[in-house]
């Protein structure tokens, strides 16, 4: 089935499988005004607030991470 529309009106990737624990890394394109390239195919997380600290958002995800 595809990926379904996420509350925020943002598409769901592929990463976002698993949020807000067991998601890929956050897309830093997800927030952008014309959005991430990939859409719904796209393999890092719609979900999760990106930083520019990568590493460090997997030891912070639970504040990191906003819920559906």
């Amino acid at each position: 089935p595809p990926p379904a529309q996420a509350a925020a009106g943002r598409v769901t990737s592929m990463g976002s499988v698993g949020h807000p624990f067991n998601c890929a890394e956050a897309c830093k394109y997800s927030s952008k005004p014309k959005g991430c390239k990939d859409g719904s195919t796209c393999v890092r997380c719609h979900h999760c607030d990106w930083n520019r600290h990568g590493k460090q958002r997997v030891v912070a995800k639970r504040s990191l991470c906003t819920g559906y």
